[in-house]
Order: C-alpha cells, then structure tokens, then sequence
C-alpha cells in the first residue's frame, strides 16, 4: 500500500503507526486486537513525542489528553489519527522517533520490529538492506545476536510471511557463510509450512520441544515454563481461582476461563488471545491476593529470577494485568510490586490445600 516506506530501515514508530493506521482502516476496523494495537502504538509514538513542549497555541499535554479521551470513550481510528497528526506534523521527521533496542525495552522493540518486518511482504528487494541496517545498529554487527533474537521474534509472532522467513533465513545464512559459521535456519519453518523440526531453535537453557506432550505446542509458537510442579498440579493449584469465594459470593474466575488459560499448561502464547478475563475482585477481595498467589507459586515453580516469564503468562490472559506487556518498563514495574512479603488479612483460605504432597516450606 502506499503508506509503506521501505526505505525507512529504523524501527520508527510514526512509520510503523502511519502503515498499521492504514490497513486499521482497510481491514476489519471493529476487531478488539487492531484497536489494541492501535493504542498500543499511539502511546509508543506519544512517548517519543513527549519533549516537544508546544504544537501552536497548545501544549503537547493538551493533546495527549484529547488524545487518550478520544481512545477511551469513542476508539475512532481516523479521529484520533488525525488528532495524533496535529502533534506528529508540528516537527519534521528526526531520529528521537526511532527505537533502537536496549536492556530496559526488549519487549517492546521486538513487537515493533515484528511489525516493521512484515511491511517488506511486498517489497524483499528492500529487506536485505534493513537487515544490515539492523544487525549495525542494534545487534553489535554479530549475526549469533541476530540470529538468537530472531528465534525467539519468530516463535512469539506467528503472523510474519514465509516469503519473509525465507529470505530472513537466506540472508543469515549468507551471514554466517562470510563468518565460518554454521548454516542453520533461523527456526526450521519453511515456505512449504511443514511443522518445526525438534533441532529448531533448541538452545541450552530453552525449552526442549522433544519433551513428552510439548512438541506440539512449541510447534504452535507457546513458550513453556518449566519448574518443579508437574501441569496436573499447576492446574490443581490455580484451582483457587473458581473454587475460593470474592466478590459477591462468586470466584476471582469461571471454572471455563481458568481451564481456557491453562489448556496449553503453563506456556506463554505466541500471540495475545483476543479474549482476556476479568478477575471479580473489590477493595473486600483485592486483586492483591491472587497477585501474592501468583508469587508464591512461582517462588516455588521456577527461580525468582525468572518472575517475569511467569508472570507475563498471567498478563497475557488477565485483563487486569494485561497493562504489563506494554513494554519492558511496565513489566519491571508490576515485577516490584508482586511480592510475598506480606499475606492480606483479607485473604480467607489457605493455599496448603492447593500445594502440591510434601511441598517445600511455603507461608500460606
């Protein structure tokens, strides 16, 4: 389509937002994930707008604010499109609008790197040159940097062209040739869609897609989370969910809901589901007991180090917790403040019931 720019080798955020805002408005305008995507990007380029102090007679602020009330109450793409424009036109184009990866935005830069990606669907005569541009800027120029986020880019994001995937292949390939190394496929996929290979993308300390029952949701895009609680006894544990009381005399879940959640076992989708669920609590039942639930598993499921992991498999299927994903900062935010250092006096029942026989010293 015309908004595309294949010569824009950045991961621009008014880029990628002036393409996705035309096809949100040649495709399905009313679907729940394009105007999910569509704040998501809005904010993206709202933060890198941000230092700009005036736009005319009014203050950045002032449309920020238009802006959000717009997205809140109406969620009209070409209003608050065109209300972002006012911001966007009041500065030409400058590099403060390009998102380069570091530690504190993985998240966030390969989702947009995700979305740049699959504009080259119609233009591959142009990928090879963002590629470079690429593995310059943001990977060090060492193609085993690339080559280990692109394994886990394509496993998170389902949705990229093959024809892309191919010629992505082609060209590490081509990468390590130069440098002696290995010719492996970034993760086995083929243009012929035959399913993931149990070599593909197997790194120590990833998960082994040759486990028994696995293999088939490591080919779908899930991410397991392995750890010492077997899936019988993860379900058994968040059983809390439907069977504890909250607000109202109902549970903080349905039973379907939860059963939903953990039908692929603990394992981060490849994709947000388009359904989340909302978690019944009030200031009686606050949302902090599950939050303290939630740590206390995961203390005991895996290393603390890996909270994250864990707790974005929640982020993904809880609408209340859903705000994490926005980025990394987010994430690190909602991270701090998930702790088991103090159990709420409002919290009713045990979790003893729901550990596992003989589990190791837990305060429930």
């Amino acid at each position: 389509m015309d908004s595309i720019n294949y010569k824009i080798y950045e991961i621009d955020a008014a880029d990628i937002l002036g393409y996705e805002s035309g096809w949100y408005d040649i495709e399905k305008r009313h679907d729940t994930s394009k105007k999910e995507l569509h704040k998501f990007l809005f904010n993206v380029l709202l933060n890198k707008i941000g230092p700009i102090k005036v736009i005319g007679p009014l203050r950045i602020s002032d449309y920020e604010r238009g802006l959000k009330a717009k997205l809140r109450v109406k969620n009209d793409a070409d209003e608050c499109w065109a209300h972002l424009i006012k911001c966007y036109s009041a500065s030409p184009r400058n590099p403060t609008f390009e998102v380069r990866l570091n530690q504190d935005n993985q998240l966030l830069f390969q989702k947009l790197f995700n979305l740049k990606l699959r504009q080259y669907k119609n233009g591959l005569i142009y990928l090879k040159t963002f590629l470079e541009y690429q593995i310059k800027t943001n990977f060090e120029n060492k193609v085993v940097k690339f080559r280990e986020f692109m394994d886990d880019c394509l496993l998170q994001y389902r949705d990229i062209d093959d024809g892309i995937v191919q010629a992505v292949n082609n060209w590490v390939k081509s990468r390590e040739n130069s440098e002696n190394r290995s010719t492996e496929v970034i993760d086995g996929r083929q243009t012929d869609k035959q399913p993931l290979s149990e070599s593909s993308v197997q790194k120590p300390g990833k998960i082994n897609a040759r486990e028994s029952g696995k293999e088939e949701i490591v080919s779908k895009g899930y991410k397991p989370i392995d750890g010492n609680f077997s899936e019988e006894q993860i379900v058994n544990y968040f059983s809390f969910l439907y069977k504890e009381e909250s607000e109202g005399g109902k549970p903080y879940l349905q039973e379907s809901e939860v059963a939903e959640m953990f039908k692929h076992g603990l394992a981060i989708p490849p994709t947000p589901p388009l359904k989340r669920y909302k978690l019944n609590f009030s200031p009686r039942f606050p949302k902090k007991i599950v939050e303290f639930c939630i740590y206390k598993f995961l203390s005991k499921h895996t290393a603390i180090k890996h909270k994250k992991t864990v707790l974005s498999f929640f982020a993904n299927y809880i609408e209340d917790f859903n705000g994490a994903l926005i980025d990394d900062t987010a994430m690190q935010n909602w991270a701090d403040n998930v702790t088991g250092k103090k159990r709420s006096p409002r919290m009713k029942f045990s979790l003893a019931k729901y550990l596992p026989k003989n589990p190791a010293q837990i305060d429930t």
